[in-house]
């Protein structure tokens, strides 16, 4: 019969030995993908030039800042928190398509109360 030189617990010593440097360094790769997928999840996009607060809107379309407050809370335009600060930001194009929907064919607003004047400052 064949009688192995080392015991069974010895070689299973060196073999997790010979194997270790080996597998730190899969585990270390495999954990620098996982931190830069989870870092691209989380970070939020900074503002752009399509993105306007709610004061640059409102100057933009040349409505008042309620308007815009309130297309949002019908549901007409999404707002969106895009710093820690918690700035609200929209975006330019759907804003766009929301001051179209409330433009006549003649330019005028549909549903204008009164009519924004500039202040003379």
């Amino acid at each position: 019969m064949f009688a192995p030189s080392q015991s069974g617990a010895s070689m299973l010593t060196g073999l997790i030995q010979a194997f270790s440097p080996l597998i730190e360094q899969i585990v270390e790769e495999k954990l620098a993908v996982r931190l830069a997928l989870l870092a691209q999840q989380y970070t939020a996009p900074q503002p752009s030039t399509e993105w306007l607060t709610v004061k640059e809107a409102a100057l933009f379309f040349d409505v008042c800042r309620q308007t815009i407050h309130r297309w949002s809370k019908k549901g007409t335009i999404s707002r969106f928190k895009l710093d820690e600060r918690g700035t609200t930001y929209y975006n330019k194009a759907e804003l766009n398509a929301a001051f179209k929907k409330q433009l006549r064919p003649d330019g005028t607003r549909k549903h204008a109360r009164r009519r924004f004047q500039k202040s003379a400052a």
